[in-house]
């Protein structure tokens, strides 16, 4: 699912209970891709900021001016503010997306100092690179 919020983006790989470690994997696939093919110099008016998060959502059907199948939870708040404390042209993430990544080569996963999450308090992020 993609929505726009805004100028953010919000995509979901799906909306089961437990942790997709193959659909981590192809999502931060697609967030390296999309961020590289942005620092080209031919994107140069295009500026990206990525969060990554994982976990269980509450999904549903929205009714009000139209219908609109929708996600929320903590896992949607946490990802959304990974987004935003982010760094442009960075992709941040959570430890529950790190640890999956840890166990592929080729990913770099580096951590970020601690950082102030709204909602949370302090919480150690990480950065993700191609290896």
């Amino acid at each position: 699912k993609i929505k726009t919020i805004g100028d953010s983006y919000m995509a979901t790989n799906t909306t089961e209970r437990s942790i997709d470690a193959d659909g981590i994997v192809r999502l931060t696939r697609c967030a390296l891709d999309m961020r590289d093919l942005a620092a080209q110099p031919e994107h140069s008016d295009l500026q990206l900021r990525i969060g990554l998060h994982a976990g269980p959502v509450v999904a549903g059907v929205m009714s009000g001016m139209r219908l609109a199948y929708d996600v929320w939870g903590d896992t949607v708040n946490l990802a959304s503010r990974m987004e935003s404390t982010s760094k442009l042209g960075k992709i941040q993430t959570t430890g529950v997306v790190a640890d999956v990544l840890r166990l592929h080569e080729e990913f770099a996963v580096s951590s970020r100092t601690l950082i102030e999450v709204k909602g949370i308090g302090q919480l150690e992020t990480f950065w993700i690179e191609r290896a």
